[in-house]
């Protein structure tokens, strides 16, 4: 057998192997993404909250 016929069938062997990984990882990048998403959402708000804090601090000390 010619080394291009191994070759293509080493190649093709391998993507097949490889296509159930990718599938994996892509699922894992996306609920990573979603998980990210909800922390930064909660970090916003957290942040929102401490200005707002800040700034009634602020007013008492004021007033």
């Amino acid at each position: 057998m010619p080394t291009n016929d191994i070759v293509a069938i080493l190649r093709t062997v391998i993507q097949e192997e490889l296509q159930p990984i990718r599938h994996e990882f892509r699922e894992f990048r996306q609920e990573v993404h979603q998980e990210l998403q909800q922390v930064n959402t909660r970090l916003e708000a957290l942040e929102l909250g401490q200005q707002e804090l800040r700034q009634d601090v602020q007013e008492l000390r004021v007033g």
